[in-house]
């Protein structure tokens, strides 16, 4: 980011609220710095089945691969897949930088 603090977008299927989560670091040589750490998409269910989410079940994840960008306006452009009842997906979220 422009002043120097980093971006952290990462699926959570696992532990507390499911869906992707944004973290907003501004590190320095004692301590990580985190500003924000919030879900930014929910997620209906971690899994197609109600199954196991480790790394060995990646066929299996219901949503994943979120990338981001930052736009010349400072919002944040998130992208990821999912499924629904319909089939696969892609999904966009526009984000206002904090």
């Amino acid at each position: 980011m422009p002043d120097g603090s980093a971006l952290f977008i990462y699926n959570q299927r696992k532990h507390g609220e499911v869906g992707v989560w944004l973290a907003r670091v501004h590190p320095s040589e004692s301590d990580f710095g985190i500003e924000i750490n919030e879900i930014v998409w929910k997620a209906a269910r971690a899994a197609i089945n109600l199954s196991d989410t480790g790394h060995s079940d990646w066929t299996n994840f219901a949503f994943g691969q979120p990338s981001a960008a930052v736009l010349p306006d400072s919002t944040i452009l998130l992208v990821l897949w999912c499924l629904g009842p319909d089939g696969g997906a892609i999904r966009f979220l526009k984000l206002r930088a904090a």
